[in-house]
């Protein structure tokens, strides 16, 4: 058996839309209307792992965080001010 998935959490608050994210892990990162990068999925499979933790390097705002997978999820959101 293996261990937990990794799960990411993206602070679409922080998120400027430089879309690193979704060019380095396509899977996982997507954009909304306004050109924000949104998840489309939480739980990352091992496959895709490598591809995620490429994205977080990336992303120039520190955006992407993650943590193991049997973690609490906890939600953020884009503030428009």
């Amino acid at each position: 058996m293996t261990g937990p998935l990794t799960r990411v959490q993206l602070d679409t608050g922080r998120c400027q839309g430089h879309g690193q994210c979704a060019m380095a892990a396509p899977d996982v990162f997507a954009f909304d209307e306004q050109g924000f990068a949104v998840l489309q999925i939480e739980d990352v499979p091992a496959a895709l792992e490598v591809a995620v933790r490429t994205a977080v390097l990336r992303c120039p705002e520190r955006a992407i965080s993650l943590m193991p997978g049997d973690e609490p999820k906890t939600t953020t959101s884009h503030n428009s001010v």
